[in-house]
């Protein structure tokens, strides 16, 4: 992100913050082991097509719980490449902009237990819907902002690599 991006897009959320307009995420995750049931998940893959592709290899004999709900929001543009079970909704990234399909509005009348974030950068129009939508916990890669996004953020180092990253969140959901 430029810096001129980074000043940008740190003004528009003080804005949004000081009116109202994001929601404080709760930081205190309480997590009591197998009480925890997670019937929704939402895991959203990254925007960009070669981090789609990593995570789309590490997720590849993803089976998840039985009992759980999943669904999946994606880049359209990757829709032909994608194969996981559950339901998919899909998105619409062109030139910097965010843009949604009407069946997508669905996604906001779901209460999710879980949502996750696969994307390793910051994207300002995807955080303000996962800021929208309602899950208790909301889970990410650790990057600029994400406090404002996420309560259960996973480090990647400078050094680390990206599947590495996915493999832990993958283990976490497994």
């Amino acid at each position: 992100m430029s810096k001129y991006n980074y000043i940008i897009t740190k003004i528009k959320l003080l804005y949004k913050k000081l009116f109202g307009q994001l929601s404080v995420i709760n930081s205190k995750v309480e997590i009591k082991g197998s009480n925890t049931t997670l019937d929704n998940i939402l895991i959203i893959f990254p925007i960009d097509e070669p981090s789609f592709r990593v995570a789309l290899y590490t997720f590849r004999n993803f089976e998840g719980n039985k009992k759980t709900n999943y669904f999946y929001l994606i880049n359209r543009v990757h829709h032909s490449h994608f194969h996981l079970m559950g339901e998919v909704y899909n998105m619409n990234y062109i030139k910097s902009k965010l843009t949604t399909d009407d069946d997508f509005n669905n996604l906001f009348s779901i209460d999710f237990d879980m949502i996750v974030d696969l994307n390793k950068n910051f994207n300002y129009d995807l955080a303000l819907i996962i800021n929208k939508m309602k899950s208790k916990f909301k889970v990410g890669l650790s990057k600029e902002f994400s406090d404002m996004f996420y309560n259960l953020q996973f480090n990647l180092s400078e050094s680390d690599i990206l599947e590495n990253g996915y493999e832990k969140i993958k283990s976490m959901l497994s």
